[in-house]
């Protein structure tokens, strides 16, 4: 199952599920493998409208969602508050062990400050569904 709508401002018509599924029947995985959501905007809407689904066709079967391990406490908060149980797979380069050696600690690195950015989306993001009773 593939989540997400459009999170765009200016380009509703382009929703992110269906971007995915095009990718997955490139790499021969049939058609009727592949359930998309493609209506939510956020997560929030995400969990709700996946929950929903999962509910109706899946009902009493194990969830794993698989989402950027920056963005899984988040999902985990929306998904717990729609009432749906799952397991989660952080994805992506922050995800992992890291690696402390002198060079990484010691040498200043620009790429901090994309994480930081990163970081900083993450807890506005969850203040801000806190206060929207999101999770």
């Amino acid at each position: 199952m593939l989540t997400g709508g459009s999170g765009f401002v200016m380009f509703k018509d382009i929703k992110e599920s269906q971007l995915l599924a095009k990718v997955l029947v490139d790499l021969n995985i049939p058609d009727s493998c592949i359930i998309t959501e493609n209506e939510s905007r956020n997560t929030y809407e995400n969990a709700v409208n996946t929950a929903k689904i999962i509910k109706e066709q899946f009902a009493g079967k194990r969830i794993l969602i698989i989402t950027s391990a920056i963005h899984i406490r988040r999902t985990r908060a929306c998904f717990e508050k729609a009432n749906l149980q799952a397991d989660y797979f952080p994805v992506d380069e922050r995800s992992g062990t890291g690696i402390y050696t002198p060079d990484k600690i010691i040498i200043p690195n620009s790429e901090c400050l994309d994480a930081w950015g990163a970081l900083l989306h993450e807890w506005v993001g969850m203040i801000i569904y806190k206060l929207n009773g999101y999770c």
